[in-house]
């Protein structure tokens, strides 16, 4: 099972990397899914707090980022979706 976790402009980067942590020390997958450059942004510094903290949880890792168009609420408009699959290794 997947954990998932919806990232908005307003998400803590440093929250969310605290749960990505949490989350990858019951599952050794996540997903990060993120619409719009301000959510992208910020899930992005995310995935760079858990690396800056690598040393000391000698936890391995690796991201995939996949980039999407998608609507929103079901509306004409285009938006941009950055899905980051985050992967714990051996």
């Amino acid at each position: 099972m997947t954990i998932r976790f919806y990232v908005s402009t307003t998400t803590k980067p440093m929250g969310l990397a605290k749960a990505i942590q949490g989350a990858m020390e019951e599952e050794p997958t996540v997903l990060l899914e993120a619409v719009g450059a301000g959510a992208i942004n910020q899930a992005l510094k995310a995935v760079a707090a858990v690396n800056a903290s690598i040393p000391e949880s000698n936890m391995k890792y690796a991201v995939l980022p996949v980039m999407t168009v998608t609507q929103v609420n079901n509306s004409e408009k285009m938006r941009h979706m950055m899905k980051l699959t985050v992967k714990a290794i051996n």
